[in-house]
C-alpha cells in the first residue's frame, strides 16, 4: 500500500504528497531542494520563496514576502 503505513495502533492514514499545501509552498519545497545543493539549505529556501512568489505575484508579491518577513523577525526577536 504505498503512501499509507498500517499498524495495530494507527489511527490516521499518512500522505506523503503534500496535498494540503498550497501550489506555492509545493512549488518553493521542490525549488529549494533544487537550489540547497548549490547554495545551502537556508540560501536555496529564501532564493526559492523569492523566486515562486515573483512568478505568482510579481514585484509587489516579493514586496510583501519581505514585509513579512521584517513582521516575523521583530515579533520573534529575543527579549534581552
Amino acid at each position: 500500500m504505498y503512501g499509507i503505513m498500517e499498524e495495530n495502533h494507527s489511527y490516521a492514514i499518512h500522505h506523503f504528497a503534500g496535498s494540503w499545501l498550497s501550489r506555492e509552498e509545493r512549488d518553493v519545497i521542490a525549488l529549494s531542494r533544487k537550489l540547497a545543493g548549490r547554495y545551502g539549505s537556508f540560501w536555496g529556501r529564501i532564493m526559492a520563496q523569492y523566486l515562486c512568489r515573483m512568478r505568482v505575484k510579481g514585484l509587489k508579491g516579493c514586496w510583501e514576502l519581505t514585509v513579512e518577513k521584517i513582521k516575523y523577525k521583530v515579533r520573534n526577536r529575543r527579549k534581552k
